[in-house]
């Protein structure tokens, strides 16, 4: 009987530890996916990301470098399916950002629906963070 039980304990830890490694990988993919695509249209001058930025209050040359930020962020991600403790610290980079996005926000008074992206990204990417660290 311990034999069974035994077996069906490794079978159950396996089985957990694949789920969350699937479940990480899925919302590392997400990621991004999510921030090559934002980051690519804010180095490229998208009319979206460029009004954002102009009622932000913030020069252009911000948006090119808050692009490149998020396009190094999404290639730590990337290194992080070869080392493991890169996702983390390409989350933390990610977080940041994001948290900046926030502050961002909330420092020209926009309204939820304006900064609930920025929070909810930080909420994700934070996530993403905890269940990553080692």
């Amino acid at each position: 009987m311990l034999g069974i039980a035994s077996v069906l304990v490794v079978y159950r830890f396996r089985y957990s530890h694949q789920r969350k490694l699937f479940t990480s990988r899925f919302a590392r993919s997400q990621h991004i996916q999510y921030y090559v695509f934002s980051g690519s249209a804010k180095v490229a001058g998208a009319n979206y990301w460029a009004d954002i930025f102009t009622n932000l209050g913030l020069p252009s040359w911000f948006r090119v470098v808050t692009g490149l930020v998020q396009l190094v962020g999404a290639a730590i991600l990337i290194m992080g399916y070869w080392v493991a403790e890169a996702v983390a610290w390409g989350g933390i980079w990610l977080g940041l950002v994001m948290l900046v996005a926030c502050l961002a926000h909330v420092r020209v008074k926009d309204s939820f629906g304006k900064t609930s992206p920025a929070l909810v990204f930080t909420a994700l990417i934070t996530i993403l963070v905890v269940t990553n660290a080692a």
